[in-house]
């Protein structure tokens, strides 16, 4: 595959995938630029055709396969359109501890959420939910 075919798709799956984690998850571009530690510049660059490091095609991968539960690799990033194929990918949700809750599409989304949240960040969020009761 040519290089110029190869940053198109790299493009139009990067857009598709951030549309895709704010769609599903609810999280912003900033969340990624954490994630990766790189700047906004950058990944605009990327998105309109610019070079990429295979490390950060790699942090992409990860972020995303994390995020959105799925199992890409960096080849599937570039050479694949994900907006058709992006249910190949997907890895099985895993099962809730919480099945009542978990019926409710938005507590779902903050048990999904929570889950991924360190120790610390966890105990920070009770002390927050705490001071509502």
């Amino acid at each position: 595959m040519y290089e110029s075919e190869l940053k198109v798709h790299l493009s139009e799956n990067l857009t598709f995938l951030f549309n895709k984690n704010r769609e599903e998850n609810g999280l912003t571009i900033s969340h990624f630029l954490k994630f990766a530690r790189v700047s906004h510049a950058t990944v605009s660059r990327w998105r309109h055709g610019g070079n990429i490091a295979k490390k950060n095609v790699e942090s992409i991968v990860d972020y995303f396969n994390r995020q959105l539960n799925l199992c890409l690799t960096p080849a599937d990033l570039l050479e694949k359109d994900l907006s058709r194929e992006l249910n190949c990918f997907r890895v099985g949700e895993p099962p809730s501890p919480y099945p009542v809750l978990a019926s409710d599409p938005l507590t779902a989304r903050l048990i999904r959420r929570m889950e991924r949240l360190t120790t610390a960040q966890k105990e920070a969020l009770l002390k927050i939910l705490e001071a509502f009761e």
